[in-house]
């Protein structure tokens, strides 16, 4: 699972820059260090110069953002160069935007009209082009004003900043919203600061601001994300790329697929709402020593209390809707689910037959480059663990079984690693892993998160920081 190079992906979105106070010349050259608790993941710049553009006096804004994170023995690494042209009034005229995911390389470029944006997109599939509108009334301008440091609402007043997703090949908006003023201190004196919120949900950045304009943290709390100001040479330095999907612990479980019993100790875990309890395990969060010790008792579903379908019960229609990423209102999902489940009734067998056909049907792979989406991951027949828990719960709700994900650490060679599989009501919620074989889920699964695709970034707050205690087993 990698949800945490995935998440700072939000950051070429939301990223803000020092220096406000604008003048003719807008030339700028700014650094942020990117951290992950007390770990350097990468860096982000931007940088502002005087250019042309068809004959014309342009501003050249390019922002960079370059990540690194070893997720258990494998680097997943990011590099991302934004290119836009901006006319005097910092509306783009041009742009160029070039991505390499784990060494797949997309380039988007884009030409700007008053009412509409020209895109062609290459990726190692081929070429594409698209004709993005820009709706009325969009002003694509205040998102790079904000960056260069042009003055943003007052204290309890708020902007929509949007512009165009490269991914997306879309127009997306977040609202800008300037929350309130503190003091702070900051390099060793006491300064008063701007509060800005940018965006909503796990990918929301919270921009501290000096009131002469130099940022001094954005951080994205949902991700556990913090940026702060560095010099060049710092932001270089070749330090990011730390282990952060293995959790050592004081000693191995033998055995571990059979584990029915499990009585651990997370230490670093300051978040409460980590803390899960439910009919599976049980959690004591102690907040003197940020620590939560989990006892989980996997048992075996008795397929004769299983509930018949299609399961149709009001507080859990949630989870039989389609959803980001679950998309089980898709034709080839529902034909596929139809195929699998055929004619079984019980909802516990069902779900058995639909993990056991993801488990042995799509290809293990580590390709950042499938999307977190079922459909797609239907399509390519390849994906992680993420992948799989996301095609079967599509598959799941399809069936009408009320599914959602479930996201935190597995024990498995020698480690408890990151982790993603689902949860199905069947008469009661049980576990079910489809990237494993078997239906039994052992006791060495330990929940941190539960829900749709947008609840398992996160699991991304404590990662690089959990240390495990084995305190019993059997």
């Amino acid at each position: 699972m990698r949800p945490v190079a995935v998440a700072l992906i939000a950051l070429i979105l939301l990223c803000g820059a020092p220096g406000w106070g604008a003048t003719k010349d807008l030339s700028m050259d700014a650094w942020m260090g990117v951290y992950i608790g007390p770990n350097k993941v990468g860096y982000q710049r931007i940088s502002v110069e005087k250019d042309k553009f068809e004959g014309k006096d342009v501003y050249r804004m390019c922002e960079v953002i370059k990540s690194g994170i070893r997720i258990q023995g494998r680097m997943a690494s990011l590099e991302s160069t934004s290119t836009l042209y901006l006319d005097s009034t910092l509306k783009p005229l041009s742009g160029v935007y070039e991505r390499i995911d784990d060494g797949v390389a997309t380039r988007t470029e884009a030409r700007f009209l008053p009412d509409r944006i020209e895109c062609k997109k290459t990726t190692r599939g081929g070429t594409a082009t698209r004709t993005v509108v820009i709706p009325p009334g969009t002003d694509l301008s205040l998102r790079p004003a904000y960056q260069i440091g042009l003055p943003v609402p007052a204290v309890g007043e708020s902007r929509m900043l949007s512009w165009l997703d490269p991914s997306l090949l879309a127009i997306v908006s977040e609202q800008l919203r300037v929350v309130e003023r503190k003091e702070v201190t900051f390099r060793g004196s006491k300064r008063s600061a701007l509060v800005i919120h940018l965006g909503k949900g796990a990918s929301e950045m919270i921009d501290w601001r000096l009131e002469g304009g130099e940022i001094i943290r954005p951080e994205v709390p949902g991700l556990g994300i913090v940026m702060t100001p560095v010099s060049s040479q710092d932001a270089l330095a070749d330090t990011y790329g730390p282990e952060l999907g293995i959790v050592t612990t004081n000693k191995p479980i033998p055995d571990p697929r059979h584990a029915n019993d499990l009585t651990v100790r997370l230490t670093g875990v300051s978040d409460r709402g980590l803390a899960k309890s439910d009919s599976r395990q049980s959690a004591r969060f102690n907040a003197k020593d940020n620590s939560v010790t989990y006892r989980i008792r996997a048992r075996a579903f008795d397929a004769a209390k299983s509930a018949k379908l299609p399961i149709k019960r009001k507080d859990l229609a949630a989870y039989t809707k389609p959803g980001k990423g679950i998309e089980s209102d898709d034709a080839e999902i529902i034909s596929q689910a139809r195929s699998i489940v055929g004619g079984e009734t019980s909802a516990y067998r069902a779900a058995c037959k639909l993990r056991a056909w993801v488990q042995a049907n799509l290809k293990p792979s580590d390709d950042s480059a499938t999307p977190l989406s079922a459909a797609a991951v239907l399509r390519q027949r390849t994906g992680c663990c993420r992948h799989n828990a996301v095609l079967y719960a599509a598959l799941a709700r399809a069936a009408g079984i009320p599914t959602r994900l479930a996201a935190g650490l597995v024990y498995d060679e020698g480690a408890f690693r990151f982790h993603v599989w689902a949860e199905s009501w069947v008469g009661q919620w049980v576990a079910l892993d489809p990237t494993y074989p078997g239906d039994f889920v052992d006791a060495t699964r330990i929940k941190l998160v539960d829900g749709g695709v947008e609840e398992l970034a996160a699991v991304a707050r404590v990662a690089g920081r959990l240390r495990a205690e084995v305190v019993s087993f059997e």
